[in-house]
């Protein structure tokens, strides 16, 4: 397993990745958070390596994270491990237009499964993606901010960063 490191304003994103040429696939991201250094401690194997694929997205990736326009490619990702559902879900996802939001409803609608919020809850909260399937614009359909692997307070910035501006009632932030 290799991985490169991507520095942000809001802190160190770690991109998991695997393979050789054009078998590139990214196999993880892991978003800034406090304990970054344990993901890399769950990993000992992994090398910080480049590959001009992988280079690409993470550039990518620090611009988005630095507010520039940019559009994340899901060419790379390992979505082949997930089951029809997770990918149908994780594409809805990466289809919502920067500076949207979508409820869970919303995505389960799209997916065909209009009584599946819950289901594709289930799949946001394990999004192994996460950036570039872009979880933090999924809400709750009362408007409020609902859960976040990398925690509310770094979805509302993430949110903000895009332009949105969510009611944060009900929430300790």
């Amino acid at each position: 397993m290799n991985y490169r490191a991507v520095h942000s304003p809001l802190g160190k994103v770690l991109v998991f990745w695997s393979g050789r040429g054009a078998e590139v696939r990214v196999e993880r991201v892991f978003l800034p958070r406090p304990d970054i250094a344990d993901v890399l401690r769950r990993w000992p194997e992994a090398v910080e390596r480049g590959n001009p694929k992988v280079d690409a997205l993470c550039e990518q990736v620090a611009r988005y994270l630095r507010g520039e326009m940019v559009s994340l490619s899901t060419d790379l990702l390992a979505l082949d491990r997930y089951t029809p559902f997770s990918r149908q879900v994780m594409l809805a996802v990466h289809a919502i237009p920067r500076g949207q939001v979508r409820a869970y409803g919303q995505i389960a609608a799209a997916v065909g499964r209009p009584r599946a919020a819950r289901a594709v809850g289930n799949v946001m909260a394990r999004n192994p993606f996460p950036l570039v399937i872009p979880c933090h614009r999924v809400i709750r359909a009362d408007g409020t901010v609902g859960g976040f692997g990398g925690n509310v307070a770094l979805k509302l910035k993430l949110l903000e960063l895009e332009g949105v501006h969510l009611a944060k009632r009900g929430f300790e932030i």
